[in-house]
């Protein structure tokens, strides 16, 4: 069995079906007809790029996450007959979570 190992600032998907039931029972359709982004389970991270110091900057991205993605910037790879995404973590368009804190509440609330 081969393993994929993302680099720098990238990160591993598989592509979640079009729709399909979130843990807590809430029904994730579908996210854009057109096709511009697409919903997706992170399963692996890289450990970050390097700013101009020489410093690691951390990935935001963590594994288990459901992320939208960027069509464009994902790269399709097939691997022991699986079909992964490769993609930057700044081709993600925005993070999916099913809990809302109330830090949250408020934040969405100011909009």
């Amino acid at each position: 069995m081969k393993t994929l190992i993302p680099y720098d600032d990238r990160v591993i998907m598989k592509k979640v079906e079009d729709s399909e039931m979130s843990a807590k029972g809430i029904f994730i359709p579908k996210i854009d007809k057109e096709g511009a982004t697409t919903l997706g389970e992170v399963i692996a991270v890289g450990p970050g790029r390097f700013n101009v110091h020489g410093d690691r900057i951390p990935m935001e991205t963590k594994i288990g996450d459901k992320v939208l993605y960027a069509n464009f910037g994902a790269h399709i790879v097939e691997l022991d007959g699986e079909e992964y995404l490769v993609a930057k973590e700044m081709d993600l368009v925005s993070k999916i979570e099913d809990d809302e804190t109330e830090e949250k509440k408020n934040l969405f609330g100011k909009c």
